[in-house]
């Protein structure tokens, strides 16, 4: 299993192996895209932070196919969750990765992408709907 976690300021893959009781982290990588960049002052996904952010995601879900990972989870957080653009955001990553794109509402969402990264449970990641 993978988890990309979107974040304000970076996007970052996880992949797990072993059993969901006991998942071994194998794979981990951060990129610092700043998506959230002037949000508080535009209320919109910076520009630049977006076009890195599509690159990172097509680098990582490659990464993911290469590796053999059958179930990836995509996670955004606050700044897709509170910008004026995210929800067309939102919607050209699920058309582009054809996947779902999880967006856990303030508050919850921290402590459930923590939780997802380091649990494979489903009862987990079913809390993110």
């Amino acid at each position: 299993m993978g988890v990309v976690d979107i974040g304000s300021n970076s996007v970052r893959l996880v992949v797990y192996d072993g059993p969901a009781r006991l998942p071994v982290p194998i794979f981990n990588e951060r990129v610092s895209c700043r998506l959230g960049r002037g949000i508080s002052h535009s209320g919109k996904l910076d520009p630049e932070g977006v076009a890195l952010t599509l690159q990172t995601l097509t680098r990582f879900c490659n990464l993911a196919l290469e590796l053999g990972i059958e179930r990836l989870e995509l996670l955004a957080t606050a700044a897709v969750r509170d910008a004026a653009d995210g929800p067309e955001f939102t919607r050209r990553v699920e058309e582009m990765f054809n996947r779902p794109v999880r967006v856990p509402q303030d508050g919850a969402a921290r402590r459930l992408v923590d939780a997802a990264r380091f649990h494979t449970d489903e009862a987990v990641l079913h809390q993110i709907d």
